[in-house]
């Protein structure tokens, strides 16, 4: 399989893929929120960690023992996507996000807003060019994983990996830092509108929490490259 990547493309076919998780999180929140949480936004970033970590270990433990055919990837990707425009609900609760008139959120805001740009930058670091990208290609090429003893590094590949297997099926070269940078964006969206015990907590206090996070310098790296931590990283923070 050759990669005909476009960055045009790639961006457009990344944000509609994350959409369609997105999508999937939300109409399986109103089934789950009575069972684990009442309120709809919570219930869908724990149903987005869920079904993301859920589909990245099936395929992982698929592409170990069975061979994904790419067609079958395909397919798989665009019902994702497609499923992104059914009904997409949740668009209505999205509201202007400078309407208030606060120095701190406008901040996190436009903070996010150069993540998000970051995010669709070309990938560049050494892991992501080593083992991050190339290991998925490679099984999209060969259907096998590349254990192999010339290439020591692909053996710290995991299910991470294989989880850019549906964007890079389609040319979605972006997928996993879009995912990176949306893991991020919800993180900050879950501990903005976060009470305790339905006791309202000082917004100024969430928005600090807010700015802490957005300024360590490791996610300017996370949101740039391929390397599936960032994810992670916010489902144990969820957890």
């Amino acid at each position: 399989m050759i990669l005909n990547y476009s960055p045009i493309f790639s961006i457009i076919l990344s944000l509609m893929i994350v959409n369609g998780f997105y999508n999937l999180a939300y109409k399986a929140s109103f089934l789950t929120r009575n069972l684990i949480i009442k309120d709809v936004l919570f219930a869908t970033i724990i149903n987005f960690c869920v079904i993301i970590n859920l589909i990245a270990l099936i395929t992982f433990f698929s592409s170990l023992y069975f061979k994904i055919s790419i067609e079958t990837l395909k397919l798989l990707s665009i019902f994702v996507i497609l499923f992104g425009f059914y009904k997409p609900v949740y668009l209505k609760f999205v509201k202007f996000i400078f309407i208030k008139k606060n120095i701190k959120l406008n901040l996190i805001y436009i903070i996010l807003f150069f993540y998000f740009l970051l995010s669709l930058s070309p990938i560049s670091d050494p892991d992501s060019l080593d083992y991050h990208v190339t290991v998925p290609l490679y099984i999209l090429n060969f259907f096998d994983h590349p254990f192999q003893n010339y290439w020591l590094t692909s053996q710290l590949s995991g299910s991470g990996e294989t989880l850019l297997l549906y964007g890079l099926s389609l040319g979605a070269l972006n997928f996993s830092q879009l995912l990176q940078f949306f893991s991020l964006f919800m993180l900050i969206i879950f501990i903005l509108n976060f009470n305790l015990n339905e006791k309202n907590i000082d917004n100024d206090k969430k928005y600090y929490v807010c700015l802490c996070i957005l300024l360590m310098p490791v996610f300017i790296f996370l949101v740039s490259t391929s390397k599936p931590q960032l994810f992670p990283i916010f489902t144990n923070f969820i957890c």
